[in-house]
C-alpha cells in the first residue's frame, strides 16, 4: 500500500512538474548569424574599406542553448519585428506589450524570446551608417590602429512574459552584458593586413571571440530561461 502510495505520488509530481514546463513558449529570431571580421577608417563616421566572412555560423550555438533549457520551445516565423522599432528600455514599452500580449495568445504561447538585430545607434555612433543588415557581431579593426581590435555584438536578447506584461532583457554584469557594442582588445600583433585589410591570426582571434561571444550569450540566456520558468 505505501508503495503504491509513493508510485502515486511521484508520478503526480512528475506530472506537474512536466505541465508546468511544458507551457509553450514562442521564439523569434532575426538576426545576420555569420561571425564576420570589418576593417574601418573614418572618425565621425566609419567607413567599411573590406568586411569578410570568417567561416563561422552561430545560429546553431544559438539553438542549442534552447534545448539545454528544457522549455517547450515554439520556432515561429509570423512576427512582424518592426513593432519593436521604438522600444526603450528606460521609459516603459506599453504599446508594444499591447500587441506582444495579443501576440502570444494568437500563437497560444506563455511568453516571447527574442533575437533580434537591434541596430539603435546614438545619433553621435560613427557606426550608424556602417554595416545596415550585413554584420551583426564579430571583430573589428581600424586603419591607423594597428595593434588594437574590437569585439563588435549587434544582437539583442528580448524577452516577455504574458503573466507579467512586461517585455524585458536580461540583466547581466558588465562583461556579460550584450547592452554594450564595442568591447576593446589590445594585442602585441599587428590585427590586419595592410594590403588585403584582412584579420591577421584568423583561426587564434576567432577561437577567442567566439569563447567570450557564446560565455556572454548563454548568461543572457539563462536569465531569461530562469524567468520564463519561474513565471510558468
Amino acid at each position: 500500500m505505501i508503495k503504491k502510495l509513493f508510485s502515486l505520488l511521484v508520478l503526480l509530481s512528475t506530472s506537474i512538474f512536466l505541465n508546468i514546463f511544458a507551457q509553450k513558449v514562442g521564439i523569434v529570431e532575426n538576426y545576420n548569424s555569420e561571425l564576420k571580421h570589418a576593417h574601418l577608417k573614418g572618425f565621425w563616421n566609419y567607413h567599411a574599406l573590406n568586411i569578410e566572412n570568417l567561416g563561422y555560423n552561430i545560429s546553431p550555438y544559438i539553438d542549442s542553448l534552447g534545448q539545454e533549457s528544457k522549455l517547450d520551445l515554439k520556432k515561429l516565423d509570423n512576427f512582424d519585428f518592426s513593432e519593436l522599432d521604438y522600444f526603450d528600455s528606460r521609459y516603459g514599452n506599453k504599446r508594444i506589450e499591447k500587441k506582444l500580449n495579443e501576440y502570444c495568445k494568437q500563437n497560444g504561447i506563455e511568453a516571447l524570446i527574442i533575437i533580434r538585430s537591434q541596430n539603435m545607434y546614438h545619433v553621435l555612433d560613427p557606426l550608424k551608417n556602417t554595416f545596415g543588415n550585413d554584420f551583426d557581431f564579430g571583430i573589428l579593426s581600424h586603419k591607423g590602429n594597428k595593434k588594437m581590435m574590437r569585439y563588435y555584438n549587434n544582437i539583442q536578447f528580448l524577452y516577455y512574459i504574458v503573466k507579467t506584461d512586461k517585455l524585458e532583457y536580461p540583466i547581466t554584469p558588465r562583461k556579460e552584458s550584450l547592452i554594450y557594442p564595442e568591447k576593446p582588445i589590445k594585442a602585441d600583433y599587428q590585427v590586419y593586413d595592410e594590403e588585403s585589410k584582412t584579420l591577421n591570426n584568423k583561426e587564434k582571434n576567432k577561437t577567442e571571440f567566439l569563447k567570450d561571444f557564446k560565455t556572454r550569450l548563454k548568461a543572457n540566456y539563462s536569465i531569461i530561461v530562469e524567468k520564463i520558468k519561474s513565471s510558468l
